[in-house]
């Protein structure tokens, strides 16, 4: 709950006034109170509002009526104010006071009141405006105005680029920018936007931008053109932000590798869109006209740097008219090519436009070096000088270490003078600023992994080395882990223990119940149990800290302190990490690797290794089972694998010597040696039983033989028999389907050769020997069908009553429509079977066009359970089915015959609503079953 309040002169008379007003979630309050000549503080009283019906501003006070117009509206997850003028209405009318009673609901509402307030005397009113979320209140004329009142009689000015804006910092130029959008935020009606432009993190302002806070900017690659405001101070030479006007100025693209494709006829004008194409489209030559700051120049070629970013740009001609030289401002004109790595320029004319500042140097962590995305850009490394030589330095930073590079056409940055007394500069905090350029095989355009070219370099010592190191004061190793505002990943520091642990180039060091580790190149001959004192730049963020680049001297010796007995509940404890600790654990195997003995132990659930590096003419390898007890400095496998040795475990014990590790309990007597010998006396045992069988077999062998030739023959008379059946079966079908119809086809062929017939008589005779004939077709290929076996399957079932029924039906003028499920079983069915359902099938659907004058007929095919079900429904008259009763002998006929096959038939009809006949048939084997309802 929160006032404001505001102060406005206010004419005698009606004056106009709008109240906005929304409530987010919980409490909801809007109190309106004024006060102003002769009129004490007090609410607004329903005496002086008044409002005009039409909804008119220029009144006529004759027309007003007493109260204020109001309006609800909803929404959903309102955190500021909305713009109720494109909200949808969800209620309004008059109010008699400004109160939340006319919202339409508790949360994410808003109200908008509109009408004139009544004043007796001009003068200075002050309101109070008290809300819960947040409310507005408009009140007398407005004193500014905008309007366009004519075009431009002249074009804008062309825009200009971020560089050359912040060299001119004069007056407020119309630029346009593009790059990635880091972070958007609404702010009333306008949207919030932070860009970062070639390094540049740059503040930008939609003044209209709400229809643009919809669309996921986020890490979205834009283009914006409007107004570049500086800060008021002259010293503190900063970019304020740019105002756009509205979401028309803003253009948005997927992404800034986005596939847009270029025609040889669209002008380029940022390095972003050159070094954004595919070496495919940059072979197009596109052209390019691109104004930048030279940050790399020889006779041939320069790499020119816009608010985008950087872009080499080749000369065409082999040279240049005018030198471009660094820190100036450049405009040129070419088309594109592919590059060696990246998209180039080849130019066709320059022009000078003046002497400007070197751009911002972007400040990139070493993936960014590392994976080329910033060549020829100007960048900035900040780190520790390690290693010089003639033709690399390394650079530690506060992520890794980085190799710069040097050639003959692109050498080393120039190292200041050493510190005086002839000390190296290794050691020192350097910046240094130039030109990056990517180490690649130009045979596979690959990039080189941890090297880079810096060409032409500045180099600052930030902090030279000091001539005694250790002068500094020391701290305690738990310190480092304490939040330190001044701190940083190169901040010289000094710390001091005792190395519990010693490895080349590695030393983990105890302070206390601290560890920490020290990488040190060059350090003087130690070893376990030394008293040490180490200069270096700590890193953090591990499980322990890290101090890098260290400079190591010792103070003494002792006696390694007492180890923290660890358990299995606290082994995985990140906190114990260069430590040294004692733990016991069931040894499950002893190895030999390289130079090292590892020893891979158990814990509770837990696995880990524990190694020793020793003389191998003293190693003795232990049995599995042992449980051991193993004094040694715990080391987390996540941090340095290389050093401490890859594994998958969670962390390994190192050993400093063979006396770390005491055996608790040998593994029990029974052994895998004397498991192996009771096996083997058990398989002695099992030879001479496999020999026993084996006799028994050959016996049994025998009498299997006399069996198998007596099955086989009488297989071979079953199968005579069952063939013989067949072809009786066959035989009959045939007399039964054919023999009546081929004689009718002879009778009919004799009245239509008789001569004394007429002549319409014999036509008509053919015609029924024609239907004749093809009736015998189709009979014979039922048959055909029913006995060849490839069909003997419920699928092939399924699909020839489809087609048959189709064919049937379309005679007789009636629909199909077929519903066959998709998993059907390829189930072997004999042709007996077939013939048999295939015979009642066809019976259904004869009944079906003889009498229940049907237009549709619905086949469906389905598994339910393990039976296939046939389904025959019609739309026809239907009829009252009673089993038994006169005339309905072939239903029963229908049920007779599918309970012969080992299935049955269900009937389910009424008059006037159709009839459904389902043939059920097991798929599972033939079953002797019972129709339900026949």
């Amino acid at each position: 709950r929160f006032e404001k309040s505001g102060r406005v002169f206010l004419d005698a008379g009606m004056n106009p006034m709008r109240a906005e007003w929304f409530n987010w979630i919980g409490d909801a309050t809007l109190d309106l109170e004024y006060e102003g000549p002769e009129v004490p503080r007090q609410k607004v009283a329903a005496s002086v509002m008044w409002h005009d019906p039409a909804g008119e501003t220029n009144h006529n006070q004759g027309d007003l009526k007493p109260g204020v117009h109001y309006a609800a509206y909803e929404g959903n997850g309102w955190r500021v104010l909305p713009d109720f003028s494109r909200l949808t209405t969800v209620a309004e009318g008059v109010a008699t006071n400004f109160s939340v009673t006319y919202r339409t609901r508790e949360e994410n509402c808003g109200l908008a009141f509109n009408g004139f307030i009544q004043i007796g005397h001009p003068g200075v009113y002050t309101f109070y405006l008290t809300s819960d979320d947040g409310a507005r209140l408009y009140t007398g004329k407005p004193s500014v105005s905008c309007e366009v009142i004519a075009p431009p009689a002249r074009a804008m000015l062309a825009p200009e680029g971020f560089e050359q804006a912040m060299a001119d910092r004069g007056g407020h130029p119309w630029i346009e920018i593009e790059g990635e959008v880091a972070f958007v935020s609404q702010n009333l009606r306008s949207l919030e936007i932070e860009m970062s432009v070639g390094g540049h993190h740059v503040p930008v302002t939609v003044v209209e931008g709400m229809e643009l806070f919809s669309t996921n900017l986020l890490h979205r690659w834009i283009r914006v053109g409007g107004i570049c405001e500086f800060s008021r101070d002259p010293e503190a030479k900063k970019l304020a932000g740019i105002f756009v006007p509205g979401a028309q100025q803003v253009k948005i693209y997927s992404s800034a590798e986005g596939a847009r494709d270029y025609s040889s006829n669209e002008l380029l004008r940022t390095a972003a869109q050159v070094r954004r194409l595919k070496p495919e489209e940059a072979g197009k030559h596109i052209p390019s006209k691109i104004r930048g700051v030279v940050i790399y120049a020889t006779s041939t070629a320069v790499v020119l740097q816009d608010s985008s970013g950087g872009v080499f740009i080749s000369s065409r001609v082999g040279g240049w008219a005018e030198q471009p030289g660094l820190g100036e401002l450049w405009e040129i004109e070419g088309t594109t090519d592919p590059g060696d790595f990246s998209p180039v320029i080849t130019a066709d004319a320059a022009k000078f436009l003046g002497d400007v500042a070197f751009p911002e140097p972007i400040r990139p962590t070493r993936d960014q070096l590392m994976n080329g995305n910033l060549d020829a850009e100007y960048v900035e490394l900040h780190g520790v000088l390690t290693a010089v030589s003639k033709a690399e330095l390394t650079l530690l930073t506060s992520d890794g270490k980085v190799t710069v590079v040097g050639i003959n056409d692109r050498p080393l940055p120039k190292l200041p003078t050493p510190v005086p007394g002839g000390g190296s500069l290794v050691g020192s905090v350097v910046r240094i600023r130039g030109c990056a350029a990517t180490l690649v095989d130009l045979q596979t355009r690959q990039v080189t992994p941890g090297k880079i070219f810096l060409y032409p370099a500045l180099v600052e010592v930030e902090d030279a080395p000091p001539s005694d190191p250790f002068v500094l004061p020391t701290r305690k190793a738990s310190d480092l882990m304490w939040f330190d505002a001044r701190a940083s990943a190169l901040q010289r520091t000094k710390v001091a223990g005792q190395i519990i642990y010693a490895l080349p180039g590695q030393y983990f060091i105890l302070d206390g119940g601290t560890g920490f580790r020290v990488l040190a190149n060059d350090a003087p001959s130690l070893r376990t149990g030394d008293m040490i004192e180490a200069v270096g730049f700590p890193k953090l963020g591990g499980p322990s800290p890290v101090l890098q680049a260290a400079q190591i001297r010792k103070t003494g010796h002792a006696v390694l302190p007492d180890p923290v007995q660890v358990n299995s509940e606290r082994l995985l404890e990140r906190n114990r990490d260069s430590t040294l600790v004692q733990v016991e654990a069931l040894l499950i195997s002893d190895t030999v690797h390289q130079d090292e003995q590892v020893l891979e132990l158990q814990k509770g659930p837990q696995h880990f290794v524990a190694r020793l590096k020793s003389d191998p003419r003293t190693w003795t390898l232990l049995p599995a089972g042992c449980r051991l007890q193993l004094t040694g400095v715990y080391a987390s496998a996540d941090e340095d694998q290389d050093n401490v040795g890859a594994t998958l475990a969670p962390f390994e014990l190192l050993l400093n010597s063979s006396a770390s590790i005491v055996v608790l309990q040998q593994p029990p007597w029974w052994t895998i040696r004397r498991a192996i010998t009771a096996m083997a006396a058990l398989a002695g045992a099992l030879g001479v039983t496999f020999i026993w069988v084996a006799l028994l077999r050959r016996k049994v062998e025998e009498r299997t033989a006399q069996l198998k030739q007596e099955i086989e023959e009488r297989q071979l008379v079953e199968q005579h028999h069952a063939v013989e059946q067949e072809r009786s079966r066959v035989a009959q079908n045939l007399h039964d389907e054919l023999g009546a119809g081929l004689t009718e086809v002879s009778m009919l062929g004799s009245l239509a050769n008789t001569p004394a017939i007429p002549p319409e008589t014999k036509e008509r005779y053919l015609n029924q020997l024609t239907q004749t004939a093809r009736s015998l077709v189709t009979s014979l290929d039922e048959i055909v069908w029913a006995v060849n076996p490839h069909y003997d399957s419920a699928a092939s079932l399924a699909s020839y009553f489809s087609l048959f029924a189709e064919s049937f039906l379309n005679l007789a003028g009636i629909a199909c429509r077929l519903r066959v499920v998709d998993d059907i079983p390829e189930y072997p069915l004999d042709s007996k079977l077939r013939h048999g359902i295939f015979c009642a099938f066809k019976e259904a659907l004869n009944n079906v066009i003889r009498h229940s004058g049907a237009t549709e007929v619905q086949l469906v095919f389905e598994v339910v359970g393990e039976q296939l079900v046939l389904s025959v429904i019609d739309n026809g008259r239907g009829f009252e089915f009673v089993s038994g009763s006169p005339g309905k002998d072939g239903l029963i006929g229908l049920c007779q015959r599918m309970q012969q096959l080992g299935g049955d038939c269900q009937i389910a009809s009424q008059p006037g609503h159709g009839t459904k006949v389902e043939f059920h048939l097991p798929l599972s084997g033939v079953q002797n079953g019972q129709s339900r309802n026949c």
